[in-house]
């Protein structure tokens, strides 16, 4: 047989709350606290939308307007070491 309990504290300015909901075993050896449990069911459409953006995409290539080369936008061509128009890193030697 199960006692449930609401205990309850003050705050600094005297206002009382909840502090928990605890349901105690008649013979007080065993405690739980209660579970969290949605108050209605996620429907299919509301739990695909949520889902939606979780789906893995591909990554977006453009051509290097200078080398000509395949390189993710707003990165560095490796190639050329070129970035917005600026040498940033020394470009590779051509093996």
């Amino acid at each position: 047989m199960y006692i449930t309990a609401q205990f309850t504290r003050m705050t600094e300015n005297g206002h009382a709350f909840a502090a928990a909901d605890v349901a105690v075993s008649a013979d007080r050896t065993r405690r739980s606290t209660t579970m969290a449990v949605p108050k209605s069911k996620i429907t299919r459409m509301k739990r695909g939308h949520r889902r939606s953006t979780d789906a893995l995409k591909n990554p977006n290539y453009v051509e290097d307007k200078n080398s000509g080369e395949l390189r993710r936008p707003h990165h560095i061509d490796l190639k050329t070491g070129m970035y917005r128009g600026r040498q940033i890193l020394e470009p590779k030697d051509a093996v």
